[in-house]
């Protein structure tokens, strides 16, 4: 979409940044390299944009001012709340129309 010059608007039920969540998955086992990178137990990088997903998905959208909306839905209704999706969806509407 972005890369198409298209409106791009984006919504999570995770409040929890990407960085969070990664830090969780390793259970804080992330360590500076030799060369000052952060890396988990198993090698990869670890870097915190402060954004709700990797860099090109969060940063994409809000580059082509489009909007992310953040909602923290009960951890067993993750897959089925539908309250972020209205909301963007509302100010994707209101936006475009």
């Amino acid at each position: 979409m972005c890369g198409q010059g298209k409106h791009a608007f984006a919504y999570t039920n995770v409040a929890h940044d990407h960085h969070q969540r990664v830090l969780t998955y390793y259970e804080g086992a992330v360590v500076a390299d030799s060369q000052g990178h952060r890396r988990g137990p198993d090698g990869l990088s670890v870097e915190d944009f402060e954004m709700i997903d990797n860099l090109m998905l969060h940063g994409g959208v809000e580059r082509r001012n489009g909007t992310v909306v953040v909602h923290d839905a009960a951890e067993d209704a993750i897959y089925t709340d539908l309250t972020g999706f209205e909301r963007v969806l509302a100010i994707a509407a209101a936006k475009l129309l």
